[in-house]
């Protein structure tokens, strides 16, 4: 097993804990983490180091592409994109982008007991990942994929917290613009410059519901007490923080990477 415990890393505000007025960088969460597995989801990579850094669109690439190559470790998702802007024919079957930028399998659709499904838990390595359009709800399929057992959910807020949807708001706002023209800040970001709250409007608990049959196997915490994601049980800070404190990793952060590095390689020709 290369990790039976692995943290995700949103962008909700509830990882400030309240703490508005220091730095993003100067979290205490950032120490807690700094030795366990951490899948660092789109531009947590700005305040934090993590084991993996992780995005499903393609816009982020190409908008953040010059720091995406300086990663030790990123995961991105085939796209026909590659195709179209890039000119790289059989987009499908690329799997090492380029530097240490990794692409992981689009989901296909298949029957299980009966019955379609998208979701492919384990065996997301051979039938692909769910699902590239919330990068969040990858991050935990490819946690799954790994064979991690424990896994902590962390900015998974779908929902603001005091007008505040990400914990880097006040601090950071991209100029950047993606192909199509339009600013991209993940979810809750729109062109005036200003986050909004209103796509947590959706009803985000239809979109993981898929992972509510892990729990019978894994336990999954969602450190958000507040979260609009009802479907995983829920953990406050100080109770993570206390469970934290007794955690051992054995592993170096760059022994993590190379065996998930190799664990990919036993499914792709990377």
């Amino acid at each position: 097993m290369i990790s039976k415990r692995a943290f995700i890393i949103g962008s909700g505000a509830s990882i400030r804990e309240g703490q508005w007025e220091i730095d993003p960088k100067s979290l205490p969460l950032w120490t807690a983490l700094e030795n366990e597995l951490t899948i660092g989801i789109n531009w947590v990579y700005k305040y934090f180091n993590a084991t993996v850094n992780l995005y499903g669109d393609h816009e982020f690439y190409t908008t953040e592409k010059n720091d995406v190559r300086k990663m030790l470790l990123a995961f991105g998702m085939q796209d026909p994109y590659f195709s179209r802007s890039l000119k790289i024919p059989n987009w499908d079957r690329i799997y090492h982008l380029e530097n240490n930028i990794y692409l992981l399998k689009n989901r296909i659709e298949r029957i299980v007991d009966g019955v379609e499904t998208l979701y492919h838990g384990v065996d997301a390595w051979e039938y692909g990942f769910y699902s590239r359009y919330l990068s969040g709800i990858l991050g935990l399929n490819l946690a799954i994929a790994l064979g991690c057992t424990e896994i902590y959910l962390l900015g998974f807020d779908c929902n603001a917290t005091e007008g505040r949807t990400h914990f880097y708001q006040d601090i950071f706002k991209p100029e950047h613009q993606s192909e199509s023209g339009r600013k991209i800040c993940g979810v809750g970001y729109r062109k005036d410059g200003n986050y909004q709250t209103n796509v947590y409007n959706q009803n985000y608990n239809e979109k993981y519901l898929p992972f509510k049959k892990e729990l019978e196997r894994i336990k999954i915490i969602n450190v958000s007490k507040k979260s609009g994601i009802t479907i995983f049980p829920k953990m406050g800070y100080d109770e993570f923080y206390d469970h934290a404190s007794h955690w051992i990793q054995e592993k170096s952060q760059s022994k993590l990477r190379d065996e998930i590095l190799n664990k990919y390689k036993e499914h792709y020709n990377a």
